[in-house]
């Protein structure tokens, strides 16, 4: 499972967009860019770390050659990071499967035998949420909005 934010249909920038000049598109890759890897920067620097592949797998990727961009992870295990699982969080139970903390157990030096309670535990209890990416995204996007308006009005 993937943690995607993303916003469309801002219809002011698509109209700014199709009537601007080459040094105010510039200007909007250039923001989108610079916001892209803040984003992707400030969500690496937040997010919780066991062995840091999580953190590592962060990434910002250009869409339409910077006009959009795309920051995420593509891990299996990021939603449940981000948003908590079961009653801690307000979703439904959730029960992990078989082996599948069995890595996680042995880096923490919990016997394996345990496994079961655990993941019984999270059935039960559910995992707060712990959010990296959102929180990223909400601070970065009032600088955002402030370069693309200031990127757009070169094209006034």
């Amino acid at each position: 499972m993937k943690v995607r934010v993303a916003i469309y249909g801002q219809k002011d920038i698509k109209q700014a967009l199709e009537s601007a000049s080459t040094k105010s598109i510039a200007g909007v890759k250039l923001q989108t860019k610079k916001s892209s890897f803040r984003i992707q920067r400030s969500a690496k620097s937040s997010v919780s770390v066991n062995i840091g592949h999580l953190r590592d797998t962060i990434d910002s990727l250009p869409i339409n050659n910077w006009l959009g961009g795309k920051i995420g992870t593509n891990t299996d295990y990021a939603e449940y990071i981000e948003h908590g699982t079961g009653p801690a969080a307000g979703h439904q139970r959730y029960f992990p499967p078989p082996g599948s903390l069995i890595y996680w157990m042995k880096r923490k030096g919990i016997p394996e035998n345990l496994e079961y309670v655990i993941r019984r535990s999270i059935f039960l209890k559910g995992t707060k949420p712990k959010p990296f990416l959102y929180p990223a995204f909400r601070a970065e996007k009032p600088q955002y909005i402030i370069g693309l308006e200031k990127a757009l009005k070169l094209s006034v």
